[in-house]
């Protein structure tokens, strides 16, 4: 299967809820989860039974599992998901939209039949907004809230189904958006921030510009340049890793691992290197700027190494406390943080 390209089919209106079912807001993400892995079943197969990794999907939503447990007894309770011992079955979301067939959504509001929703670019988008929430130590419900918010804006406006359009204005404001999604102006403010830094919308003027992230080019448009955040590296270093290490930057004497280090990410276009560490305030695996990189974007091999080590930090099989000494900033940076 070619994750590229590979993608599924959803309802709008199901995706954000509009009928007011679920109690959780991770429902239906959890559902959009399982249909992109278990689509075949849905289509080839669909008595076939299967079993959910829980603690992996809650790593991947950045939750805890029993959220993700709740999110399934709700998908359970509307028909959407069936559990036989330890196993489950998925039915199509059409079958339960059949039950909405009559009924009316808030006016003025206009979705397309469908939204093509690929894999990678979820994977892709979810890392991303985790990479940006995280560091802030905001609430993590925020992530779902920020899917939500992205695909609301592709859906509303309908650029989930031009492919060919690498950038369109939306029809929708921050303060249209706070009304339609029920979100505090602050949130709304703060994830529209998040969306704009990882490069999925542009604002400009207070007009929100929706991106084909594959297709857009920045040189052909007009459109302020955004400031670069930096941040401190944060650690708490107590305890260490006591391990002779050769640095590659300078022959240094052996030195002491934090033991919060967990590793190094590059971003998207390899200007800036990231440091992946535990951090004891936000009791979290998180994520700061390090040090500038070398300008070559990652390959994606790199981003899948960077990916699981943000996910499940010392439990990767790539984890390695001596490649804390492959991005030094200088030797004295490196002696304080050691």
């Amino acid at each position: 299967m070619n994750k590229e390209n590979y993608h599924v089919q959803i309802k709008p209106e199901f995706l954000f809820d509009e009928y007011e079912i679920f109690d959780s807001n991770y429902s239906t993400w959890v559902f959009l989860s399982l249909k992109i892995k278990y689509n075949y079943f849905l289509q080839h197969a669909p008595n076939k039974t299967f079993k959910i990794e829980v603690d992996g999907m809650a790593n991947y939503y950045a939750t805890s599992p029993a959220t993700i447990y709740e999110s399934l007894k709700e998908l359970q309770e509307a028909g959407l998901l069936e559990k036989r011992k330890s196993r489950y079955r998925l039915l199509d979301e059409n079958e339960y939209m059949r039950k909405f067939r009559k009924v009316d959504i808030t006016e003025g509001k206009k979705y397309p039949k469908f939204m093509k929703i690929y894999d990678k670019a979820v994977d892709d988008l979810i890392f991303g907004i985790k990479m940006e929430i995280d560091p802030t130590g905001s609430n993590k419900r925020l992530i779902v809230k920020c899917l939500k918010l992205y695909f609301y804006l592709m859906a509303r406006d309908r650029h989930c189904l031009l492919d060919n359009e690498s950038i369109l204005k939306s029809c929708l404001t921050q303060t249209s958006l706070e009304k339609e999604l029920g979100m505090d102006h602050r949130v709304i403010k703060l994830l529209l921030n998040v969306l704009k830094s990882r490069g999925y919308i542009k604002i400009e003027e207070g007009k929100i510009f929706t991106l084909n992230k594959e297709t857009y080019d920045p040189g052909n448009y007009t459109f302020k340049k955004n400031e670069e955040e930096s941040y401190e590296p944060e650690y708490d270093v107590p305890s260490v890793i006591e391990k002779p290490v050769q640095s590659t930057v300078a022959q240094v004497e052996a030195k002491t691992v934090p033991n919060a280090f967990i590793g190094y990410r590059k971003s998207d276009d390899g200007k800036v290197v990231f440091i992946i560490f535990y951090s004891k305030r936000i009791k979290a695996i998180t994520i700061r700027q390090w040090c500038k990189g070398d300008g070559v974007r990652p390959t994606f091999e790199e981003y899948n190494i960077g990916n699981e080590l943000f996910e499940i930090g010392k439990r990767s099989k790539y984890y390695n406390p001596e490649n804390y000494w492959l991005y030094p900033e200088d030797i004295e940076s490196l002696k304080k943080a050691a």
